[in-house]
């Protein structure tokens, strides 16, 4: 957005026009909101050097100079008259540190005030602008304890020269429809770990997280040639600048921007940034997906992580930016045009190490699409992969934390080379085949490392012969991932072997996972298994809602459960085998809605039921057979409807359980009210009951049993 009205030069000539008397601190009056109180419109208060403390109250047409070292120490707290408290009191609501007897050094409410040569300290928020203020500042040194500039309403703020920080909050923050031109001003702010988390989320609410600047709803703003610092690496300023939630616009020319947990976090509105330079953050900016984002000819260097990260829906678009020294430049939904290549395309193969290329980086660059990059010695390194092409490990080659980006739907092949650590492949609508390579993240328990693949909206995959160990979730696929599939893999010794949300279709043949809390967690989507184990995990398949898996001759030897249905889950399984386990092999999770099929498998020695049906849903067992379990063949509780025919139960405690009185029970939990249907059944040799309550009474159909 371009506005018309220089604001630095308009808001400067405010007072010009009509030169008034000049009032003198403390020579003619005692403190500076005397001189204020005593003035008319259009005179200046001149201020001679000291410390003054308390707070300004500002409303009408005034200058405030300060000669020399002016220092206004303290605030006071506004009243009623002075400012919109309601309003106030919702801003604060979104600021848990600060408390509804916020102190504040200037207020200027609804007046064209100038102010030159102040330093504000020791309060909690150091200049207020609101209502329809117009405030112009010269060599303005706030730092306040934790908001330095606020404006708010229609206010209209110039700055230039001017320092802020270091703050805990905000060194500007704009709200309402409030905009603000800077020139040539500077930000610290306080240092800090930052978040939690990888930084890949974008934060439920930005507004409570620290920032140099930070705006919200209609806010406007113009930075140029501007500083803003976070601190060093490690320890760090949480965000360089912020866009919340409306349709706020900011501008940023010839500024730089260093030392950030995340240099940008654009949650929604629209961020416009030229000829700016981003050094020494972890995450260079991050785009949520109502994020409209122009980047023209920027400096990103030094980016522990992701310099650019966008999540699907955002618009991050713009060209001529140069990246240097990045883990990853690009990653997500970015425009791959926004970088400027480190090398010409020219050839059909690069090696790298080599004494031709700097980086990594500078290797892919170098091939053609659809060449090859041969890896000759482990790499710890990231690249942005915009073009097909194949990566190749030579013979032998060692373990390496490399990181890969895919951006753009490129197809990306990758054979014979070994991650270790947290080394990573990210996919954003494109296609990873890999073949023979190997992931290990030698963690155990709270060590497990966060590397793998993530797998992003309209991304696929096809791994084969593939090895993943040690990670928290070596393979996470989220919404909107196309089909994934794996071959001959083995994943062990983790947290989840394969998270995904809503993915379309997970594909698994001849695969084992074993060693995870959960083999394989799905929040919606389908999985097909096909001859795959599921060995010593927690829980080996977790399907929660509206989740569907086929398994077609699969074997599961949990220590905990093999199958967990969560509400509107599906499970079908053909010639499985579920075998030993604190059980049960297969329990519903919710109180309504799952479907569970079963034909020609076994359940076997699970030291608990064999089956807890205990929610409204229907199973349906055909030639299977449920033997040698602790507990009950098959509990049935709440709408459970089953349907079983030609299955033999025996050698369990119970044959069938139905959740009634009349059992007795030692827990009695969910009365039965669901159906029995099905024929020629073998239920015997059960050592407390084969059916309870007693067959032939209800909820026994006839010809439920094979010797009827």
């Amino acid at each position: 957005m371009r506005w018309s009205v220089v604001l630095v030069a308009s808001l400067l000539l405010i007072t010009g026009a009509a030169i008034g008397a000049t009032l003198r601190v403390p020579q003619d009056y005692p403190t500076i909101q005397a001189a204020v109180e005593s003035a008319s419109p259009g005179d200046e208060v001149v201020i001679s050097p000291g410390t003054y403390g308390g707070g300004v109250f500002v409303d009408k047409d005034l200058t405030l100079r300060g000669e020399g070292e002016v220092i206004l120490a303290g605030g006071f707290v506004p009243s009623e008259d002075q400012i919109d408290l309601e309003a106030l009191y919702g801003l604060l609501a979104h600021s848990p540190r600060l408390s509804f007897t916020v102190r504040i050094c200037i207020l200027v409410n609804g007046a064209h005030v100038i102010l030159e040569n102040l330093a504000l300290e020791r309060a909690d928020i150091g200049l207020w602008a609101t209502e329809e203020a117009e405030v112009s500042c010269r060599k303005l040194a706030a730092a306040a304890s934790y908001w330095d500039v606020v404006g708010q309403g229609n206010a209209q703020l110039a700055l230039e020269g001017c320092e802020f920080g270091p703050t805990i909050g905000a060194g500007l923050f704009l709200s309402d429809s409030a905009m603000a031109e800077l020139a040539s001003c500077t930000f610290q702010v306080e240092p800090s770990r930052g978040p939690a988390g990888t930084g890949l989320e974008v934060f439920p609410d930005p507004e409570l997280y620290p920032a140099a600047v930070f705006l919200k709803d209609s806010a406007r703003l113009r930075l140029e040639g501007c500083e803003l610092s976070g601190g060093e690496a490690g320890i760090r300023g949480t965000v360089g600048v912020s866009l919340g939630l409306g349709e706020q616009v900011a501008e940023l020319s010839r500024c730089a921007v260093r030392g950030f947990y995340q240099g940008f976090l654009v949650a929604s509105g629209r961020l416009e940034l030229a000829d700016s330079r981003i050094q020494d953050c972890t995450f260079g900016l991050i785009a949520a997906p109502d994020a409209e984002v122009e980047l023209l000819e920027n400096t990103w260097e030094g980016c522990e992580r992701l310099a650019i990260w966008a999540w699907r829906g955002a618009m991050v678009t713009g060209a001529d930016n140069i990246f240097s020294g990045n883990l990853v430049d690009l990653a997500g939904y970015a425009d791959p045009g926004l970088r400027r290549p480190l090398h010409r395309a020219e050839l059909l193969e690069a090696r790298y190490p080599s004494p031709d290329f700097s980086s990594l980086q500078e290797a892919v660059d170098a091939v053609l699409p659809g060449g090859m990059v041969v890896l000759a010695a482990p790499v710890a390194e990231g690249a942005t992969l915009v073009k097909d092409l194949t990566l190749r490990g030579v013979e032998g080659l060692g373990p390496g934390e490399a990181f890969l980006s895919l951006v753009g739907g490129v197809e990306v092949r990758v054979e014979k080379v070994p991650f270790s650590g947290q080394g990573e492949v990210l996919v954003a609508a494109g296609r990873l085949t890999m073949n023979g390579v190997r992931f290990s993240g030698e963690g155990e328990g709270e060590n497990l490392m966060k590397g793998g693949i993530d797998l992003l909206a309209g991304a696929s995959a096809a791994l084969e012969d593939c090895v993943f160990e040690g990670y928290v979730a070596p393979i996470r696929i989220w919404q909107g991932a196309g089909t994934v599939e794996l071959r001959s893999c083995v994943l062990r010794r983790g947290g989840t072997g394969i998270w995904a949300e809503k993915a379309e279709d997970v594909c698994l043949a001849g695969c084992t996972i074993s060693g995870f809390s959960r083999g394989v967690y799905l929040d919606g989507g389908s999985l097909l298994a096909i001859d795959t184990g599921f060995f010593s995990n927690g829980t080996s398949l977790f399907l929660d809602a509206h989740a569907g898996a086929v398994c077609r001759d699969c074997t599961f030897a949990p220590s905990g459960t093999a199958v967990v249905l969560g509400p509107r889950a599906t499970f079908e399984g053909e010639g499985c085998v579920f075998r030993g386990g604190a059980g049960p092999a297969i329990r519903t999770a919710a109180l309504k809605g799952f479907e569970l099929t079963l034909r020609g498998s076994r359940i076997e020695n699970v030291q608990g039921d064999a089956l807890y049906l205990m929610s409204t849903g229907s199973a349906n067992l055909e030639e299977c057979s449920i033997q040698g379990n602790a507990g009950a063949g098959i509990r049935l509780g709440a709408g459970a409807e089953l349907s079983l025919t030609g299955c033999t139960i025996a050698g369990n405690r119970w044959g069938i359980l139905i959740e009634a009185k009349s059992c007795e029970l030692a827990v009695y939990k969910r009365t039965f009210t669901g159906a029995i249907s099905g024929g020629g059944n073998e239920i015997s040799g059960n050592t407390e009951a084969d059916l309870c309550p007693a067959y032939p009474g209800p909820p026994w159909p006839a010809d439920f049993l094979a010797n009827d």
